[in-house]
């Protein structure tokens, strides 16, 4: 988990996997490999090794970061944290599925890779929630939502950096989602948040411009 932590850190600062990488591990090769070690460990995996250590090439630990991704992996840090002393849990699998998603950051697992980091299958992990009359993108949504009023309520961080960091790859996409779920649009809630008067065409979708041209 320590190293999978590592490899995990390093894509959030970087925005890139660890290539040319090498997991030496002092414990015996298993019988069987375990899956996790390609979920979480893209790297090469030795057994039986002197030491344990994570390895590779130079220039993967000393390039420079994008300040954008710092304030962001910290920020999402903390509401997290914010969220687990305040939050009144229940003991249905809906809540485990939305702590797993918020414990990751994006890009935010697929429902098969949650199932698999939970134990289930997919085809249990979708009957259980079912039966908790909920759905797998409902839940996510629900933390995506939860995270963008954090972001935009709590940080001066752009809307196009809370899209990223929410893993859209494109802000129009955000920004609908948004109005969808809180009914205004990004910056409309983030002015109202700080009590700052709306701009008068505020947060405009880049893809309305492009259709009231044709």
């Amino acid at each position: 988990m320590f190293f999978s932590a590592i490899a995990r850190a390093s894509y959030e600062l970087t925005g890139e996997r660890m290539t040319g990488a090498c997991l030496e591990l002092s414990i015996p090769a298993p019988r069987q490999r375990d899956p996790r070690f390609a979920t979480h460990i893209t790297s090469e995996v030795r057994f039986s090794c002197s030491v344990n250590r994570l390895t590779g090439p130079r220039i993967g630990y000393t390039r420079l970061l994008s300040a954008s991704q710092i304030p962001a992996a910290a920020v999402h840090k903390r509401i997290c944290e914010d969220f687990l002393r305040t939050a009144v849990l229940g003991e249905g699998i809906s809540e485990i599925v939305k702590l797993h998603l918020l414990a990751q950051s994006a890009p935010f697992p697929s429902i098969v890779g949650t199932a698999s980091e939970l134990g289930f299958s997919e085809r249990t992990l979708r009957r259980r929630l079912a039966d908790e009359k909920t759905s797998f993108q409902e839940l996510l949504d629900e933390v995506r939502h939860f995270l963008a009023v954090e972001y935009l309520s709590g940080t001066d961080i752009s809307v196009e950096a809370v899209a990223s960091a929410l893993g859209y790859t494109n802000h129009g996409n955000f920004r609908r989602a948004f109005v969808k779920w809180s009914g205004v649009t990004p910056g409309v809630f983030r002015k109202a948040s700080k009590n700052q008067p709306p701009d008068p065409d505020p947060d405009p979708d880049p893809d309305q411009r492009l259709r009231d041209r044709c």
